[in-house]
């Protein structure tokens, strides 16, 4: 029996790049069907079409969820933060806002999950599936090419990124803005010609770039000549941000799967990270992570103030570490992402996972 595989395009930005990435491949392989696909990709907190929905009931289409989080927020009903009232409070909000996706991994055929990290949020605070796998996303390689055109102006610094669709305080910019004046005063100090200068890539949340700039005054950074805001560039521009900065800086401590760091390796960019989250998962030797010590439980992730603070000095030295051996680096980012990233890879594993899933058909039952 051939498996075929569905699911809608038309979603979120995140999901919705990767799966319309993933269906140009299904459809060139004739594995791709809408409208009556043996197993259905599913992505939480949406409702399942009609036509999916009466064919599941038959038995005729299973089910896989696409899971890569969920609610694990800490919340402080008082307006101070009251360890035990906290923890019951959030407890309880956390549950109410879990129960529509423990209700569809119920009803499910088995989870998808792009990280281990992704496998143990939705197990410690949602349910365990029957039946899981973990299955990275993928790029189109060609579309990530080291060379090509880059910023002319950026060539003569040492240049950082830091680059998220939209700024959260759990992706901590302004701890990125502290190790920026950190490495200002090393440079300074040994005698290197080449400035550093941070390039902030991103839509703001609101609460994180003003944080963050009020961290940049603090430590008398200036916007242009020590950072650079460069709010949401179209796609030509970014690839050649990347193309032209030494490394991306990622401290999302509690991100399940940073497609930024893929596509960062995937230009040849390596990464200093946090060993937490997804980003150690996906960076491996394509960078450094920096290991801190974040219990696994419930935090405030949306108070700039109440975000693990990160370990200054210890990004100062990852950072430092990494450009004596730059060259290397940037050429194991791009090979990791070559070997494990490259969506053609990628879509092999999801049609594997499809054949794992498939209906029973009549032949089979006899057996």
């Amino acid at each position: 029996m051939s498996v075929t595989l569905g699911f809608e395009t038309n979603t979120e930005q995140g999901a919705g790049v990767f799966l319309n990435r993933l269906r140009t491949v299904l459809e060139k392989r004739g594995v791709f069907d809408p409208d009556h696909p043996k197993v259905w990709i599913q992505l939480p907190f949406q409702r399942l079409p009609e036509h999916i929905e009466r064919q599941h009931r038959e038995g005729s289409t299973q089910v896989l969820l696409r899971l890569s989080g969920c609610f694990c927020n800490r919340y402080s009903p008082l307006g101070i933060q009251l360890p035990v009232i906290d923890a019951m409070y959030s407890q309880k909000m956390n549950t109410q806002k879990n129960n529509p996706l423990k209700e569809q991994i119920r009803r499910s055929d088995g989870v998808i999950h792009q990280t281990g990290f992704s496998q143990k949020l939705i197990q410690r605070f949602v349910s365990t599936p029957r039946w899981k796998t973990i299955i990275p996303n993928g790029i189109p390689l060609d579309e990530y090419a080291t060379q090509g055109p880059i910023e002319e102006a950026l060539m003569g610094s040492f240049d950082i990124l830091v680059c998220h669709t939209h700024f959260q305080p759990f992706h901590r910019l302004h701890d990125a803005m502290k190790i920026l004046a950190a490495l200002k005063k090393k440079f300074g100090s040994s005698g290197m010609g080449t400035g550093v200068k941070l390039h902030i890539v991103g839509l703001d949340d609101g609460k994180s770039l003003p944080y963050a700039l009020s961290v940049a005054k603090q430590h008398h950074l200036q916007e242009h000549q020590d950072f650079v805001l460069w709010g949401n560039p179209d796609a030509e521009k970014l690839a050649r941000l990347y193309r032209s900065c030494d490394l991306l800086l990622n401290l999302s401590y509690w991100e399940s799967a940073p497609n930024t760091v893929i596509e960062a390796m995937a230009f040849g960019l390596p990464v200093v990270g946090v060993q937490s989250g997804g980003v150690a998962e996906w960076v491996e030797d394509g960078g450094i992570v920096v290991k801190e010590a974040i219990p696994f439980t419930v935090w405030d992730h949306h108070n700039v103030k109440h975000v693990p603070q990160a370990p200054i000095q210890a990004y100062v030295k990852a950072i430092m570490d990494l450009m004596t051996e730059l060259d290397t680096y940037k050429s194991n980012a791009r090979h990791r992402v070559e070997t494990v990233f490259n969506i053609e890879t990628v879509a092999d594993q999801y049609i594997q996972a499809a054949k794992n899933r498939m209906p029973i058909g009549p032949k089979e039952l006899v057996h």
